[in-house]
Formats: structure tokens, C-alpha cells, sequence
């Protein structure tokens, strides 16, 4: 059976509380945690879950900074202007962290296991530790069946030496500790399709910028077969376009451009304004957020040239999240919520121009079911 493989990664942590800022780093560790689970739905019914194991990015108190009036854990250089988005904030290590591995036990709490039995329960509870600031997630890939990928984020606090490791992003009422914690999800043919997808995730203490993107490291047949459907499919849809007809995908690949670069090059060739477009419905959705800078779309996207996905990010960060930001199911039901919309009615809406595709409409390009409603 195929293997799929994704990168998760994580871009920044805002709107911390200051009290957590104001922790002793001899004393007090935090952590980031991501829960992975892959569903496997046909036709809108899910089929199989599949748990991915827990992801652990450890990070300290002072590497939380006061920026533009809150405080941020910086992991991709979201907040700095015209920043190279090489640079990443190097997580703590397992081999050199100064504290033992952590692992999970019921009720939400963490429970230190003995040095000796590290690899046994690494084994067990499928309990990952995040280097910088990406993890790679590989999944058997079923043909026939649609794949979604469900993401669970918190943070939790401990005391180094402590044997108990706090979940602090629970509430007071929680009866477990996924309340509090943020949740998106992500349709793998919909990342297959726009090579990296943002999602904006709500936290009890603050919020999260995460994206999921195809592997870099793919084979380069995959990676050239999809990019020539990318490249077929959006002739179909533009007509003629001398520009993209002229597009030597596999000698871009040859001069060492990524998937997602060359996706772009292909984007822009196809829609100029495509950034541009969304910067100024991002600024229209928030008028009265973001400084003067923000007005001048055009001079930032310069700026940002071969980097505007990065640029998008940081305007998720400074204005508001995108509308296609939320995952488009959560997004669907605070619609219909909203409007006091039943299924049903939302179904007889969309089945006169989507017909049966409407599940595989809404998790792969959502934004056509969004513009219909």
C-alpha cells in the first residue's frame, strides 16, 4: 500500500497571556502539541480513522517575545518584515533537553517514565518529538477513498523535575483535556491541489498559525506528474495562455525550484492579482485593523516577491485570519448557525449546480461552495 507524506508545520503562537511570558525558564517548560488523526471518508462517510501519535514541539518562556502589542512565539519569522523564512526557532532536543522525556497517561496529566524504558514507550504511545518547527506525517494512502486529516493543538506547562505535566489549555469546567485545546482539519486533495493550506486554530490561551504542505522530499516522478496535472488542468480552465503553455515544468524541477514554487509561478502566471486580491478582501473583512502599511498591498507584495504565502500569514497574524483560513467544516456549520440554515436546505442550495460533488466540492476547493452560498 502507497505511503502518503505531509508536512505539518507550525508558524507562530500569539496572543499569549503575559503571565506566561513571565515564567522562570530554569523552572517552568511549555510545550505545543499536535494530535494528528487521518479519516478516511467515501463519498462524506468516514470509513477508518487512523491515529497518527502525538507531536511534541518543546519551547521555553524566553523565547516568547513583546511584539506590536502582544506576546508571540515567532516560529517562521511571521512577525518580521521582508525576514528569510529559512530561519526557524530550534526546539529543544530530547537528546540534549536537561529534563526526561515525557509521555501520556490517562486524565490528561504526563507522567516521567525511566530513562531505560524510553524507546519502549516511544514505541507504545507513538509520542513524537518536534524538531524545529515541522513534523512529517506518513499514512497508508487507500485508493477510492477521500482523505481528511484532523489536528488537535494545545499546550501544556510543566515543572521541570515535576512528575506531573499540566495541560493549560483547559478550562476550569473541562471534563478532558482536549477542552480548551484548537482544532482544524485539512482535506489532502485539497493540500495536493494548492501544495500548502494555512489554517488559523483558536486556543483557551492564545492562537495558532499552522500549515500543511505537500513533502518536498517526494519522489520527483510524483512531484512532476502532479505538478503536469497542475499545469493541464489550468490551461483547461484559462484557455489559451502562451505564458503557461511555455512553462517547462520538469527543466524548473532540473534547476533545483520546489513543487509548491513552481505552483506558485504557475498561479501567478495564470491570476497576477491572485495576492493581491486576497490582501485587499482580508483588509475589506477588517477595516479597522492593521496599520497604514497594509494600504499598500502592491509595494508589500513586492517586497514579498516568491514569498507571498509567508506575506499572507503574517496578514492572518496583524489583521485576522482568512475566511479560508477555518477549516471548511467548522466554517460551514458557523454559517448555517448564522443564517438558522438546516442541512437540508443547504443541500437543496448547492445540488443545483454541484449535483452529488458536494461533499467533494466543499473539502477540496471550499471556496466555490462559499461563493455559491
Amino acid at each position: 500500500m502507497p505511503i502518503e507524506q505531509v508536512i505539518l508545520t507550525i508558524h507562530a503562537i500569539y496572543d499569549l497571556p503575559r503571565e506566561m511570558q513571565q515564567l522562570d525558564p530554569r523552572r517552568e517548560q511549555l510545550e505545543l502539541f499536535v494530535q494528528p488523526v487521518v479519516n478516511y471518508n467515501y463519498r462524506g462517510r468516514r470509513v477508518k480513522l487512523l491515529p497518527l501519535g502525538e507531536s511534541v514541539m518543546p519551547f521555553s518562556s524566553s523565547s516568547i517575545l513583546f511584539k506590536r502589542e502582544r506576546f508571540i512565539l515567532d516560529l517562521g519569522n511571521v512577525t518580521t518584515p521582508y525576514a528569510s523564512p529559512k530561519c526557524t526557532l530550534p526546539s529543544i532536543s530530547p537528546r540534549t533537553s536537561p529534563w526526561r522525556r515525557w509521555y501520556p497517561t490517562a486524565g490528561g496529566e504526563t507522567n516521567e517514565e525511566d530513562d531505560s524504558d524510553n524507546e519502549t514507550s516511544n514505541n507504545d504511545t507513538k509520542r513524537n518529538m518536534i524538531h524545529g518547527n515541522q513534523v512529517l506525517l506518513q499514512y497508508p494512502c487507500t485508493l477510492g477513498l477521500s482523505t481528511t486529516l484532523d489536528v488537535m493543538v494545545g499546550v501544556r506547562q510543566h515543572r521541570i523535575g515535576s512528575f506531573v505535566l499540566r495541560c493549560i489549555t483547559v478550562g476550569q469546567s473541562a471534563d478532558t483535556h482536549s477542552d480548551g485545546a484548537g482544532f482544524f482539519s485539512v482535506a489532502i486533495e485539497e493540500v495536493r491541489k494548492k501544495k500548502t493550506v494555512t489554517r488559523v486554530v483558536g486556543l483557551s490561551v492564545g492562537g495558532v498559525i499552522l500549515s500543511v504542505s505537500v513533502n518536498p522530499n517526494d519522489d520527483k516522478e510524483s512531484v512532476l506528474g502532479r505538478l503536469i496535472g497542475d499545469k493541464n488542468r489550468n490551461l483547461a480552465s484559462c484557455g489559451n495562455n502562451q505564458a503557461l503553455e511555455k512553462l517547462d515544468v520538469a527543466a524548473m524541477l532540473l534547476e533545483g525550484f520546489s513543487e509548491v514554487e513552481i505552483y506558485q509561478h504557475m498561479r501567478l502566471i495564470v491570476d497576477p492579482d491572485y495576492y493581491l486580491r486576497r490582501l485587499e478582501n482580508l483588509i475589506a473583512l477588517y477595516p479597522a485593523q492593521g496599520s497604514e502599511e497594509w494600504r499598500q498591498s502592491g509595494v508589500l507584495l513586492q517586497k514579498y516577491a516568491s514569498r507571498e504565502e509567508e506575506l499572507m500569514r503574517r496578514a492572518n497574524l496583524e489583521i485576522g485570519p482568512e475566511c479560508s483560513s477555518v477549516s471548511a467544516r467548522h466554517r460551514l456549520l458557523a454559517y448555517r448557525y448564522k443564517y438558522h440554515l438546516s442541512d437540508q436546505s443547504v443541500r437543496e442550495c448547492l445540488q443545483s449546480v454541484l449535483g452529488e460533488e458536494i461533499h467533494e466540492t466543499l473539502v477540496t476547493e471550499p471556496e466555490v461552495v462559499f461563493e455559491l452560498l
